[in-house]
């Protein structure tokens, strides 16, 4: 396990070689590592416990909890409902940020759809807002110079993709959506 805020860094220096954690692809990352070809498209999303809380606009003066580091943090930073929410709470984890909002330290989380959704679906009280606040692709993290690497495991994702594995994999913890 590493801090989310610090896993380039762990990547870059070696103590890690490759980062496959719902790793979303930015511009900002690939100045600084390698990506393999995406292999899985996923939302940003809000999760409340307020019944309440139905949209974007209830979030006004709200206390909203991301993972400091994440690309829910950058989704966030980077949305109009930054400009109008109350205070932000950064967690270095999904999981810290998750047990404040069951605690009501916080309004909202925003994180990512596949992580969000495992977790309510596994708690009672919390909801999905409907709205989406971005879109984005997961892709796995190396170290630009690793270009073999990369090379054997884009053949790989591709090969799995062809041959319907991936999709057996995809359906087995995701459903056929």
């Amino acid at each position: 396990p590493c801090e989310w805020d610090g896993i380039i860094f762990d990547l870059r220096s070696k103590k890690i070689d490759l980062i496959w954690n719902g790793l979303t692809i930015t511009p900002q990352r690939e100045q600084q590592i390698a990506f393999s070809t995406p292999y899985f498209d996923d939302d940003q999303i809000v999760i409340v416990r307020n019944p309440n809380i139905k949209s974007f606009e209830d979030l006004k003066e709200k206390n909203i909890g991301v993972q400091l580091g994440s690309a829910s943090y950058f989704a966030f930073e980077n949305s109009p409902l930054s400009k109008t929410t109350g205070k932000v709470n950064k967690y270095s984890t999904n999981v810290e940020a998750l047990l404040d909002l069951e605690a009501g330290r916080t309004d909202a989380v925003v994180i990512d759809a596949v992580v969000g959704k495992y977790y309510v679906a596994k708690k009672d009280g919390f909801v999905v807002l409907n709205e989406i606040l971005d879109k984005q692709q997961m892709g796995i993290g190396m170290r630009k110079q690793d270009l073999s690497l990369k090379n054997k495991i884009d053949e790989t994702l591709a090969n799995m993709k062809a041959d319907g594995s991936f999709n057996k994999i995809y359906q087995k913890w995701f459903g056929n959506n």
